[in-house]
């Protein structure tokens, strides 16, 4: 998600023009990245914008943001309003699961490879009540 926002910012400043000193590794990797947003992301459960720091803006992303989550009011609040400012926002309103894909040619037969046959669902990262990343990790005795 947070790439999908970098690259609407770089979309609404003409590119990544923005250079800093001493130079950032990860703007550098950001601006690096490529890849199709619209073929990664899922259909219709994520959006970013990229605009002014105004109340207008605001307003505008919480209206497609609730949309998007089916709520009735969007998630976002803004700090600080200025019309010479930026704000991005990003939303992923789906679940994503991360499998580990067991060593090639390992064995899942009970108690042959513990590590590999006591997965559990952990929770890792929710945010605003809308995205939600779990992990598959080994949790073995």
């Amino acid at each position: 998600m947070f790439q999908a926002a970098w690259d609407q910012f770089n979309a609404k400043v003409g590119g990544p023009s923005l250079r800093v000193e001493p130079p950032n590794r990860l703007m550098e990797k950001l601006d690096a990245f490529r890849w199709d947003a619209a073929t990664v992301m899922p259909e219709g459960s994520w959006k970013a914008w990229c605009g002014p720091a105004t109340a207008e803006f605001l307003k505008q992303v919480n209206r497609e943001a609730a949309a998007i989550t089916k709520e009735p009011h969007g998630p976002f609040q803004s700090q600080q309003e200025s019309s010479q400012s930026l704000a991005c926002f990003g939303i992923l309103a789906h679940e994503v699961e991360f499998h580990r894909t067991p060593p090639r040619g390992a064995s899942l037969a009970p108690n042959k490879s513990p590590a590999l046959t006591c997965m559990k669902k952990v929770p890792v990262l929710e945010s605003r009540r809308v995205s939600r990343l779990r992990v598959l990790q080994p949790t073995c005795r």
